[in-house]
């Protein structure tokens, strides 16, 4: 077996809800990482183990809606507490939020490296070089998987802690889009607040206690290269529900196995009359193809499959990529070898090689490529002990011109017309028919949707008014010069009005 299974699944078997697993899905977990995130699984496995800062939000939101019934003290987040037990039992496997936020993400993660680097860069360039240093050893000690007794499920991994002016803190980095940037980080998400009031949580319950004086929120603003920065302080009493949530969840359905019963959200909705006849058919020309779109990917994967399975059985030779050109696009293929270490151990004394109980991927490459100088060793021989593999990609041209293009741009008229014409016919009556509109709890519950935005946004002579969330325990008014009122960005680059330096000047006591 390979090397990181083992390892994956001695994690597993450690983790203090494994005696509620199922093999079965325990199995199907590891089965399906491995060939989803092979480079990945182990950080997964790890994180199998608590709740990370990612997650506390979700248990702490659905712990406060339970308790409160009104509806400006809802809390929102796009993952259901159902969602991320089962992802911890191994029931469901890990995914991202199917939103706008998915590109957000993918961007912060494979970016981080070098966002670190620049978002140090920043601050030297502002409080001095002597005054910024990397807090190697607060690095070190969260980037462990200890956790504490008291609370064995308070884990997770931050992105950078600093000393900057004496001060030390913890910095979690995003990249959003950049009209968000600014925004992102004068009005934090409540999810965002909670993760990083957990890790300081993390930093001062470790074995040698670790004080944090400020968790920091750094949005990256690709647009203008530079960083948006917000000192989160979260709301009155966050680390107390944060531990009271963790402590909750961890006990009473973790370790046990159980999946909480789903209580619909106390949250009010409305219906889309608000909205004039043309949005609203537009509003529904929209999810009508976002289901086509659903439509598309699953007979796109399913035609993907098909040809993989018969590219399969040509048995295509090790190589470590592949090409094929043809008709509107090209088959590339990523090889990868599945070695037959007992194979490979029959192989090694035949050319001195010695095989210690677990074979290292240099004594696998050494046998292999002797095998291939070996005049003596056929070529299906080579291939029993290599079993190469290969994930195929179906990319389309991306020709800009020629006969390719052509056909191309005459498919995508086609398909346009297509779409246009039939999208035309969707009835309405039906994409809204479980609404009912004299439902007097709907018209209630439009009336305060209405008096929570306009507490957030309100509207004066001298433009918008936006309320600043960072410090929620004394919340005050920031006046932001927008005289168009256009609704993002709502904190624009140039408003002298937030001066974020000195804000965090404040902070890191200069």
């Amino acid at each position: 077996m390979h090397a990181t299974l083992l390892q994956v699944r001695k994690i597993i078997d450690a983790l203090p809800q494994r005696h509620v697993m199922k093999d079965d899905d325990v199995e199907h977990w590891i089965q399906t990482m491995w060939e989803k995130e092979p480079e990945r699984i182990v950080w997964h496995a790890n994180r199998l183990n608590g709740w990370g800062g990612s997650e506390i939000g979700v248990l702490v939101a659905d712990m406060l809606n339970k308790e409160n019934s009104d509806f400006d003290n809802s809390y929102h987040s796009f993952k259901s507490v159902q969602e991320v037990i089962k992802e911890k039992l191994c029931i469901s496997i890990p995914a991202r939020d199917e939103d706008e936020n998915e590109d957000d993400i993918r961007r912060g993660t494979i970016g981080e490296p070098r966002l670190i680097e620049r978002l140090i860069v920043q601050l030297k360039q502002t409080y001095g070089d002597e005054n910024v240093q990397i807090d190697k050893d607060t690095m070190a000690a969260m980037g462990t998987m200890d956790a504490p007794g008291d609370h064995p499920w308070l884990v997770g991994n931050i992105d950078l802690a600093l000393i900057v002016n004496e001060k030390r803190m913890i910095i979690d980095i995003k990249w959003p889009r950049s009209s968000k940037a600014a925004y992102m980080a004068k009005m934090t998400p409540f999810t965002y607040d909670c993760q990083l009031k957990h890790y300081e949580l993390r930093a001062e319950h470790l074995k040698v206690p670790i004080q944090i004086d400020n968790t920091v929120l750094a949005c990256f603003d690709s647009d203008n290269f530079k960083f948006h920065l917000g000192v989160v302080h979260g709301e009155e009493n966050i680390n107390e529900d944060i531990l009271r949530a963790g402590d909750f969840y961890f006990n009473n359905s973790l370790l046990k196995g159980i999946i909480p019963e789903y209580k619909k959200s106390k949250t009010p909705t409305a219906t889309t009359e608000i909205l004039n006849g043309a949005v609203n058919d537009r509003l529904n020309q929209l999810h009508a193809l976002k289901v086509l779109k659903r439509e598309l990917d699953a007979q796109i994967d399913l035609l993907e499959d098909d040809i993989s399975s018969e590219l399969d059985v040509l048995k295509l030779p090790p190589y470590p990529k592949l090409d094929f050109a043809g008709g509107l696009g090209s088959i590339k293929g990523k090889g990868a070898f599945n070695y037959n270490d007992d194979l490979l151990r029959h192989y090694a004394p035949v050319y001195n090689i010695k095989c210690p109980s677990e074979l290292t991927d240099k004594i696998r490459q050494d046998i292999h490529m002797a095998m291939l100088s070996d005049k003596r060793v056929t070529e299906n021989e080579v291939m029993s002990a290599v079993n190469p593999t290969y994930k195929f990609t179906y990319p389309l041209s991306r020709a800009g011109k020629g006969p390719i293009f052509e056909k191309i741009s005459a498919i995508r008229e086609k398909a346009s017309s297509l779409l246009h014409n039939n999208l035309a016919s969707i009835n309405n009556s039906e994409i809204n028919s479980e609404i009912n509109s004299d439902d007097v709890s709907i018209r209630d519950a439009h009336a305060k949707k209405l008096n929570y935005c306009e507490k957030k946004l309100v509207t004066n002579g001298d433009g918008l008014t936006v309320e600043d969330t960072q410090n929620k325990s004394n919340r005050s008014k920031i006046p932001v010069e927008n005289k168009n009122v256009k609704p993002e960005p709502l904190v624009e680059e140039n408003d002298q009005n937030i001066d974020e330096d000195n804000d965090l000047k404040h902070y890191f006591s200069i």
